[in-house]
């Protein structure tokens, strides 16, 4: 836990993230604080509070400084279209790997994938 703090207070501001189903039919667009907190909360999640079982995993993020740009982000991206979403993902993400379990397992590694816009 200890990294996983460390890597968290290093990183600290805004992420702009998309989950993804197990089978990638579902895309969610979101925004946390907290990665390692919302990561560890996907790994142990059996239902979510809508009551869906919790299948998701973190595809893709950006990370921000600032509130405002990167719910803006959220709100630019949750507005496109799938193809375009799918598109960012696989720029970033091509084997659309889960990020969430790699930034567990390797927390002294720096996963921020885009840069402060």
């Amino acid at each position: 836990m200890r990294e996983s703090s460390f890597i968290h207070n290093r990183l600290r501001g805004y992420y702009t993230y998309i989950l993804a189903s197990r089978n990638n039919r579902s895309l969610t667009v979101g925004l946390t604080d907290d990665l390692i907190q919302l990561v560890q909360l996907l790994s142990t999640a059996k239902t979510t509070k809508s009551g869906r079982v919790a299948d998701a995993r973190l595809v893709y993020f950006e990370f921000y400084i600032e509130a405002k740009k990167a719910l803006n982000r959220e709100k630019r991206i949750g507005a496109w279209k799938r193809e375009w979403q799918v598109w960012l993902i696989e720029d970033q993400n091509p084997q659309w790997s889960d990020l969430g379990r790699a930034l567990l397992s390797d927390p002294s590694r720096k996963y921020v994938s885009v840069a402060e816009h």
